[in-house]
């Protein structure tokens, strides 16, 4: 009966190797996700304009020691090509991969062969998705101008040791081309991660530049090494550096504001200080305080209002139109954003005079 069991796992194991699977589930020592942001993990969609460059952003991680030969291989459709790629984490650091290659995969779709840098990954993978780990993966792409396609069913996988990782799908929707952006005369755009401009290839570099340009984003986090953020300011970019995780956190509780009614002045609930969310319902947290009530009612001289006043100086230049740009906006996943920037009508109209736009234009 034991010699039947054995011979019935020798053929499972040798069907597997036969149709390309050779790894049970949670035994394949490599793995790795698609990352666009903070908050939006494990991406299964992306988009790509006609004509212009994108990215995607991969977190690695594996088993230090049982990972050799390492690959990242894409099933792109034909007009979609990969120009370059890096291991880097979000903050900052290059190191360039050379030697991509592609081949026909048949069906109008292109096997893009990325081979990662076993020196990289020995030295800096991590047990688990990490946004620190320096052997994440940047990848830049051109989508070509003639592309016939508005959507593909692409996919990935990693290779290791000559044996296959699970294939995850990546459907990717194609934009007609930018054309002109109409630039608004009284806000500035500023990008929470710029983490593309650590990219190590010059040429592409300037197309990165030239196409935040175009779009008006002028400014950003500081999410990449200091050269780089000396070079994009001698080239009129603002940097901001990282200085905190949110209003909450900044005035709240770090700094030991962690029950609001500490701070309720008379006639008023929790309800009324804590932010207020896009969709204009309230924020769970009691730690997120409406930052406009923080400034104008706290009293000079407490711990937090002091903080807050470092922190407002050193978030924004003379001209910028409010704080970081809302992650909310954009991903709508996050029940705030990093800044946990407040909706309410004391904010709206707070922000409505310093940047001096009607409160129907902030509503649009």
């Amino acid at each position: 009966m034991r010699r039947i069991k054995l011979v019935f796992v020798s053929l499972i194991v040798f069907l597997c190797l036969l149709s390309g699977v050779s790894w049970a589930e949670g035994k394949f020592p490599f793995d790795g996700r698609i990352y666009r942001s903070r908050h939006i993990r494990d991406i299964k969609k992306t988009y790509m304009i006609k004509g212009e460059i994108s990215h995607l952003y991969f977190h690695l991680w594996g088993e230090k020691g049982k990972i050799d030969s390492p690959k990242l291989i894409l099933e792109l459709p034909e007009g979609i090509k990969v120009l370059c790629a890096w291991h880097g984490m979000q903050a900052g650091g290059s190191y360039k991969i050379d030697g991509i290659i592609s081949e026909d995969s048949g069906e109008d779709f292109v096997r893009w062969i990325i081979p990662l840098r076993k020196d990289i990954l020995e030295k800096y993978i991590r047990k688990g998705p990490n946004k620190w780990s320096r052997s994440n993966l940047f990848i830049i792409f051109e989508t070509g101008k003639d592309i016939k396609i508005d959507k593909a069913n692409a996919f990935w996988y990693l290779e290791t040791n000559g044996q296959k990782g699970k294939e995850k799908p990546l459907e990717i929707n194609i934009i007609p081309p930018l054309g002109e952006v109409k630039k608004p005369s009284r806000i500035k755009f500023y990008f929470y991660g710029p983490a593309l401009f650590n990219c190590p290839d010059e040429d592409i570099w300037e197309r990165i530049f030239s196409l935040f340009d175009r779009i008006n984003i002028k400014g950003g986090v500081r999410h990449f090494s200091v050269s780089v953020g000396k070079k994009l300011a001698k080239r009129g970019w603002q940097i901001l550096d990282f200085g905190g995780e949110g209003w909450g956190g900044w005035a709240g509780g770090y700094w030991g504001v962690k029950n609001p009614n500490r701070i309720l002045k008379p006639g008023l609930k929790v309800e009324d200080i804590i932010i207020t969310l896009r969709n204009g319902k309230k924020s769970k947290n009691r730690r997120s305080i409406c930052p406009t009530y923080m400034i104008e009612n706290s009293d000079p001289g407490e711990l937090y209002f002091e903080e807050v006043k470092k922190r407002v100086k050193e978030c924004y230049w003379e001209g910028v139109a409010g704080m970081i740009n809302d992650y909310e906006i954009a991903w709508e996943k996050s029940e705030v954003s990093p800044t946990q920037s407040c909706f309410c009508p004391r904010c709206k109209k707070a922000f409505a005079k310093f940047s001096n736009l009607n409160p129907e234009e902030i509503e649009n």
